[in-house]
């Protein structure tokens, strides 16, 4: 009788399939976390500055406003030019709420068509679009009860000729946005004009802006006054004979020439 070899039992192995199982389960765990929390290191860190200037925007903007333009005198102190105010409507499309309402109110004061109008309160894209610059009397009464949280009004100075065409090519004009266009105004414009200020307005939850007198605003700088040489009263004289003159001979114009000034 011979004696069988003796065979001792070896340790059992954990099998390689269940660690790489482990391993998958722990890569699809752990990478959509690892994802957002990198996302979220971006967001709040990275770019946190941008973002937070975009949500700035969202609920703040700037009013820009307007510099009275200088007043214009005669040699003598009479007013020649002076301002007023007018009010000068725009819309946000963004919020407004009563487009077809807005557009029908405007189209009745101003005229044209309301599906124009309603292109305008509806332009896709911007945060603000001008309506009508600068109204004054009547259309600015039938306007006073017309509320939607998407209409803006600014107040905006206007030029006014105290003595209508009189002095008018010495004088001068200006445009929309009070801007010397020719004569005095033109040639003095930027002592006349000033320097617009601004202020920063807060967007409530209901969208409608309201000043806050912790953010940045600066005035106005008013433009200077100019007192001119011209004597009013002789220009009016002279342009009254002057177009009688024209009148009565029938000539295509006429020029007046002062001997002793």
């Amino acid at each position: 009788m011979t004696d069988a070899p003796l065979h001792t039992a070896s340790p059992r192995r954990r099998p390689v399939r269940d660690t790489r199982r482990l391993l998958v389960v722990a890569v699809v765990t752990l990478a959509p976390l690892l994802i957002v929390a990198g996302r979220l290191v971006q967001l709040q860190i990275v770019e946190a500055d941008a973002y937070a200037e975009l949500a700035r925007r969202q609920y703040e903007s700037k009013v820009i406003l307007q510099s009275e333009r200088g007043l214009l005198y005669d040699r003598n102190g009479h007013l020649l030019a002076s301002n007023s105010v007018g009010v000068s409507f725009a819309v946000d499309p963004r919020i407004v709420e009563h487009p077809e309402q807005v557009a029908a109110t405007f189209s009745r004061v101003f005229g044209g068509e309301p599906g124009e109008w309603v292109r305008r309160v509806t332009t896709p894209n911007t945060s603000f679009v001008w309506l009508r610059r600068k109204v004054s009397g009547p259309p600015l009464e039938q306007l006073k009860d017309l509320n939607d949280n998407g209409l803006i009004r600014v107040r905006e100075p206007l030029r006014h000729f105290e003595f209508a065409t009189v002095g008018a090519q010495i004088i001068g004009g200006t445009n929309i946005d009070n801007q010397g266009l020719s004569g005095v105004e033109l040639y003095y414009n930027q002592q006349l004009s000033g320097s617009a200020g601004y202020i920063i307005m807060q967007r409530d939850a209901r969208g409608r802006r309201r000043p806050d007198v912790d953010l940045p605003q600066r005035p106005p700088e008013h433009g200077d006054a100019l007192m001119l040489t011209i004597d009013i009263n002789t220009q009016t004289i002279v342009e009254e004979e002057l177009r009688r003159g024209v009148e009565r001979t029938g000539a295509a114009n006429g020029t007046a020439i002062a001997i002793d000034p």
